[in-house]
Formats: C-alpha cells, sequence, structure tokens
C-alpha cells in the first residue's frame, strides 16, 4: 500500500517537472523566435537604409551632414547671443585661442584692458602691409581665430587707387598667412566709417571708406574667409564715437568683441552657388546684441 502511495507521488512529480521544463522549453523558443524576429526586422531596416545611401550622392551625403553641423552651430550661437545680450562685459571670456591686429581702432582693445597686449598687434598708423610683419608672432601663439581690423589709415593713405585693388592686395597677403598659419581662420571686420564731421574736417578719403569696406567684403566671401559686419553697430551707438569721428569708446568695445565671436560660429569658409559665402547670420546676430544690449 505504502509502495503505491510513494510510485503515485513519484509520478506526480514527474509530470509536475515535466510540465515545468516543458514550460520553460515553450518560453525558451518563444523568445528566440522573437528575438529572430526582431533580428530580421533589424537587419531588413539596415538593408534598406544601405540600399537608399547607395542610391545618394557622396555630395548630397556631405551636404546632410553639414547642415546638421550648421544646426549645431546656430544653437550654440544663439545661447551665446542670449549671454551677451545679458552682459555684454562676459564676452572677454570667450576670447581663449585668438590674436586681433590692426590700427589704432583695435590698438583699444588691449589699452582699454580688455585683453592682453601680447594678443593684440595692432599700431596707430597701421595698414594691411603690416601684417606679414606678425607672421612669427602669430606661428608662435598658434591662434585658432585672427581678427584683422584695418581700412582707416589704408583708405586715407593713397596706397591703392581704388578699393579693388586694394581688396585685390588684401587678398593676396591673406593667401600667404594662410599658407604660413594653415591652422588658424581669418575673419576680417568691416571698416568703422568717420563721423561726417571727422570727413568735412579733413581733406582726405575717408568719405570712401564704406566703399573699401564693401570690397573687403566682397573679396572674402569670394576667398571663404570670415567677415564681422559691424556697421549696424556703429550706426547704434554712434554716440560712442570719439570726439575725434574716427575712434570709438571703451563702451563700444564689448560689443565689437561681441560680434567677433558671433561670427566665430558661422560656417567658416562656406560657399554659396556663386562663390560666395554669406555673412547674414553674422549680422543678425550682431543686430541682435545691439538692439537687446541697449535696450532700443
Amino acid at each position: 500500500m505504502k509502495n503505491r502511495s510513494s510510485d503515485r507521488k513519484h509520478r506526480i512529480i514527474l509530470i509536475a517537472a515535466a510540465a515545468i521544463i516543458f514550460a520553460i522549453a515553450a518560453a525558451a523558443i518563444f523568445r528566440n523566435a522573437r528575438h529572430r524576429a526582431v533580428q530580421k526586422e533589424a537587419v531588413a531596416e539596415g538593408v534598406s537604409y544601405l540600399k537608399s545611401v547607395g542610391s545618394v550622392s557622396a555630395d548630397k551625403v556631405r551636404s546632410d551632414i553639414r547642415a546638421v553641423e550648421e544646426q549645431k552651430r546656430q544653437e550654440q550661437k544663439e545661447e551665446i547671443i542670449k549671454t551677451l545680450s545679458a552682459d555684454p562685459d562676459s564676452v572677454w571670456s570667450y576670447f581663449t585661442s585668438y590674436a586681433i591686429l590692426g590700427d589704432s581702432r583695435a590698438v583699444g582693445f588691449s589699452t582699454f584692458e580688455f585683453l592682453p597686449q601680447d594678443h593684440v598687434m595692432a599700431d596707430g598708423g597701421n595698414t594691411i602691409r603690416n601684417i606679414e610683419e606678425h607672421t612669427e608672432e602669430l606661428q608662435a601663439l598658434a591662434p585658432e581665430y585672427i581678427f584683422l581690423a584695418y581700412g582707416l589709415n589704408d583708405v586715407s593713405i593713397g596706397y591703392w587707387n581704388t578699393p579693388e585693388e586694394y581688396a585685390s592686395e588684401y587678398a593676396e597677403i591673406l593667401g600667404r598667412m594662410s599658407s604660413a598659419l594653415p591652422d588658424s581662420k581669418f575673419y576680417i571686420c568691416s571698416v568703422i566709417p568717420a563721423t561726417e564731421e571727422a570727413i568735412n574736417e579733413r581733406e582726405d578719403k575717408w568719405a570712401d571708406i564704406p566703399e573699401y569696406s564693401d570690397a573687403v567684403k566682397k573679396m572674402a566671401e569670394k576667398n571663404g574667409y570670415g567677415f564681422v559686419d559691424i556697421s549696424d553697430l556703429v550706426a547704434a551707438h554712434t554716440d560712442l564715437y570719439d570726439p575725434d569721428g574716427i575712434h570709438m569708446q571703451k563702451a563700444f568695445y564689448p560689443y565689437w568683441g561681441a560680434a567677433m565671436i558671433a561670427a566665430t560660429y558661422d560656417d567658416y569658409g562656406a560657399k554659396d552657388s556663386t562663390g560666395s559665402s554669406s555673412d547674414s547670420e553674422t549680422q543678425e546676430s550682431t543686430e541682435s546684441v545691439s538692439t537687446e544690449s541697449s535696450g532700443e
């Protein structure tokens, strides 16, 4: 009697164990089948993607990548513009790997103690023909960005008969500088115009500054250099001219610096279908900083 009871219990245990083993096996089979289905679906999607990529030209792929990079740059620039609009003086913390070359106007970046003198290679009376004098200094400094702020003396000194001749020599100089400093990016600032009073007081070519500045802008776009258009900034802050009508007061320099930094977030070297790159975003950023910071 005991043996039959023991056998019955044993059979029950075996049946339960078999049921558990079957359930585990069924679950494993289901998981494997589901995994294979997921794998098959993923493979199908991958094959489809590869086929679609295969049908896209290399230019299209590069264009898509560039668009993504440009969107990221613009988002970063918008964030910086907001910061600088709220606190223009904070702009100097963004100057980390740079050099500024120019004339007496550019000297203000160091004389007003915004930036260290060894990063501001500028002197009163300088023209673009002084740029290459700083080649060795720049090579030692190895800046990522080089900002050029010339034009006041260039226009009045008489070396060039036309804005086009001036822009042509500027391009030649920058071509040599780019070869000497292949890892640096060059940004040309628009030329700050003289006031009408200053023009009337002196019989020189300062009235031609806008034409020279425009010629330089076209040259920069054609050759893929950055261009920092501060013309709207100057127009918005005419009260920040020095009494001489050609130099700017200390309060103007944070706005100028903000325009420089904003320009570095544009697609450097990008050109449109005519062989030119657009600086409209730079100008819009400059206007934003100018308007929001001044409360206009």
